[in-house]
């Protein structure tokens, strides 16, 4: 549902929220429509996150954890409603429980993605379920 409000004889329009439980532990999104990041509110603030710094998202039952470079934010949400809310398709899923940055991904095989990050390298898996749409997603240079 999106508002507008007066202020200033302007018309801005307020950020819709994902439906979730409020907890003040865990974090919650609230996406930016047509914008190159989201809000995820962290305790009593809300922190900026641009979709390039997104490393992957990983879901671990009724949460995801989405991992940056050095820190995470967990929010009670499952891994299709965060994917459904980024509105990007720089985030693809690559399993059940993950979802990647296309644009972090330094090789791949059938089975496995491999992130070479600043600090550590990160190897996710690549279920048969989503490896079609991974390989379509992925560009590739082609033999003849």
């Amino acid at each position: 549902m999106r508002t507008t409000e007066k202020t200033n004889s302007k018309e801005v329009g307020s950020i819709p929220k994902i439906d979730i439980q409020q907890n003040n532990s865990e974090a919650q999104v609230i996406p930016k429509i047509g914008k190159p990041y989201i809000f995820v509110k962290s305790g009593k603030s809300y922190k900026k996150i641009r979709y390039h710094q997104i490393q992957y998202i990983k879901a671990s039952g009724a949460y995801c954890d989405i991992m940056l470079q050095g820190r995470f934010f967990t929010i009670s949400a499952s891994l299709n409603r965060v994917l459904e809310q980024l509105e990007t398709d720089v985030i693809v899923r690559c399993h059940r429980s993950f979802a990647v940055n296309v644009d972090m991904i330094s090789s791949f095989d059938d089975t496995t993605i491999k992130l070479d990050c600043k600090e550590e390298r990160i190897t996710l898996p690549i279920s048969m379920t989503y490896r079609s749409e991974m390989m379509h997603v992925l560009p590739r240079l082609k033999s003849c």
